[in-house]
């Protein structure tokens, strides 16, 4: 149990990623469509007068809070680039750097 915690936690640290970013991201794109589409549903059913106990200033809180919430964690578990705090992971300096490691191929 211990084991499984700390391997999702690491996801969350820079230099670390989830075994397959693609499902994630897919996942992040299906999450958005579906804040959208329900807010979409709560104004359409208004439109009909049915009435939803929501107001606008809460609906908005919670479909931004989780479009939010949704696109940080996705981001961050599916990209090696940056971690939960936002760091970054250490790159070796130029001159640590061998043969073909420049931007586009080139050579030192």
């Amino acid at each position: 149990m211990l084991k499984k915690i700390n391997a999702a936690w690491n996801v969350f640290k820079a230099g670390q990623v989830v075994a397959n970013p693609a499902a994630w991201k897919k996942g992040q794109v299906h999450a958005n469509q579906i804040t959208a589409v329900l807010v979409a549903l709560v104004y359409l059913a208004r439109a009909f007068d049915v009435q939803i106990p929501i107001d606008e200033d809460t609906l908005g809180g919670i479909a931004v809070g989780l479009f939010a919430l949704v696109n940080w964690l996705f981001t961050v578990v599916s990209t090696d680039k940056i971690g939960v705090l936002g760091n970054v992971p250490a790159v070796a300096a130029p001159e640590d750097r061998g043969q073909g490691d420049l931007p586009g191929g080139g050579a030192n």
